[in-house]
């Protein structure tokens, strides 16, 4: 009996319906790991959980650096959204993206108008989180990604007192941004600060300094 008359017995249908299992299992394991890992550096952690409301939203890992581990499939997504909605693609135009919300933001169109408060935390969150999609798509390397959120992130701390307060800021500017009620992305932040392990009972004060 040759092959093809093997599977198109009980025995072989069985066997070929078993092995599409196991390679579905194979590709399920493979893909979705990235749900399950975590960082070590409690630094990169407070890096993450300047953006991880966005992270959630997008259905990565609020845990790891990049939200995923990186591999093809991840990097042709990750440079689809943001050509798509940055227009940017390679290293220069995610650099001057990232300098852009550092230096203006929409937090100076938001003062220039004349409204009162802060939204700068919107700013800085998605610069934090450009920074960790370059990485995903290879337009820079995790070290020069971790580097610069490094100074990203005392300017953040050094602007809030908390992470009630960076995410008040930042949902004002979400808010300003939209036009759309901030409620949700409150209450996701809100459901992820309850977790067991939550990114937010990472102390907002915790000593950033380089540990990769």
């Amino acid at each position: 009996m040759d092959f093809m008359e093997f599977i198109n017995t009980p025995a072989g249908a069985i066997g070929m319906l078993m092995l599409g299992v196991l390679i579905i299992c194979i590709w399920a394991v493979i893909h979705f790991s990235y749900l399950y890992k975590k960082e070590k550096s409690v630094v990169v952690k407070w890096f993450n959980a300047t953006h991880a409301v966005l992270t959630f939203i997008n259905d990565k890992n609020i845990q790891i650096y990049g939200g995923v581990i990186p591999n093809r499939a991840w990097r042709k997504s990750e440079r689809n959204t943001l050509r798509e909605y940055w227009y940017i693609t390679d290293a220069n135009s995610l650099n001057e993206n990232v300098n852009s919300l550092m230096k203006y933001g929409h937090r100076s169109e938001y003062i220039n108008k004349g409204n009162e408060g802060d939204i700068g935390a919107w700013d800085y969150s998605r610069a934090m989180s450009l920074l960790s999609s370059g990485y995903v798509c290879a337009y820079i390397g995790k070290q020069e990604a971790l580097d610069r959120s490094l100074e990203i992130a005392k300017i953040i701390q050094s602007s809030y007192t908390s992470w009630d307060d960076f995410m008040n800021s930042y949902l004002k500017g979400y808010e300003y941004w939209s036009n759309h009620t901030p409620k949700g992305r409150w209450q996701i932040y809100e459901n992820l600060r309850k977790q067991k392990n939550s990114l937010y009972n990472i102390p907002w004060n915790l000593e950033l300094k380089r540990e990769w």
